[in-house]
């Protein structure tokens, strides 16, 4: 997952056919004034409520911009914003876009002031991306595949937040992927391998203690647990 950051709200227009918008209701009408009403006419806009109450979340508008048609993703719930609220609009609107087919989305956050609720949005955009399928056969033609990429136009400690947010999903993608891996291709050996190759990657620390380690320790509870299997414990920090 990329992000391609942009230097005002007209060239992130420019950029995309699907614009994605998490809002709660007390930033709707901050959203319908300086947003929607650029991108859909006066004659037809509806009101700020009626966006906010639509039963479908995220629901679907359109919308235009020097004569380009651009989807509009609105996902809206809860009275206030938060970290928690973030991740999950965010999420959802990742999921909807891959129903919706876009080549070239943007995720609108500059109406988030916090570094914190940013990097939770871009870590719920970055959740919602994940493959489902990654240990399934079927016909790729109709699986819902992904973007590897995402636009928005933010400051610049704002992109050093969605940069992190997105590290941290990605990261979670990796680890969705040993949940789902079968119980062969994950022993503590492997497991510990993987930790120390995706610290390195990403930027995090990852300590591996091995059997004879956690024996000096005295990490009996472990240890016991260990001597039913095949395979040494190990303990990953």
């Amino acid at each position: 997952m990329r992000l391609d950051s942009v230097a005002s709200m007209e060239e992130l227009l420019e950029a995309v056919d699907m614009l994605c918008i998490p809002v709660p209701k007390e930033l709707m009408d901050k959203i319908h004034q300086s947003v929607l009403s650029l991108l859909i006419p006066a004659t037809t806009l509806p009101p700020a409520s009626e966006f906010f109450s639509n039963k479908v979340s995220p629901a679907l508008f359109y919308g235009q911009w020097n004569g380009k048609r651009i989807k509009i993703l609105i996902a809206s719930e809860g009275e206030m914003l938060s970290e928690a609220s973030a991740f999950s609009l965010c999420k959802k609107l990742s999921i909807r876009s891959k129903n919706e087919h876009g080549k070239n989305i943007g995720l609108l956050v500059d109406h988030f002031s916090s570094p914190d609720i940013i990097q939770a949005a871009f870590t719920g955009w970055t959740a919602g991306q994940y493959d489902l399928g990654l240990y399934k056969n079927g016909d790729e033609e109709q699986m819902r595949k992904g973007v590897d990429h995402v636009f928005s136009f933010l400051s610049n400690d704002a992109k050093v937040a969605a940069e992190e947010g997105i590290t941290i999903g990605l990261v979670q993608q990796e680890v969705m992927n040993l949940v789902n891996a079968p119980a062969s291709h994950k022993s503590p050996a492997v497991i510990g391998e993987w930790a120390v190759k995706s610290a390195a990657k990403h930027g995090y620390t990852a300590t591996i203690i091995d059997k004879p380690e956690l024996t000096h320790m005295g990490m009996h509870a472990l240890l016991a647990v260990n001597r039913g299997s095949e395979h040494p414990a190990h303990c990953i920090i």
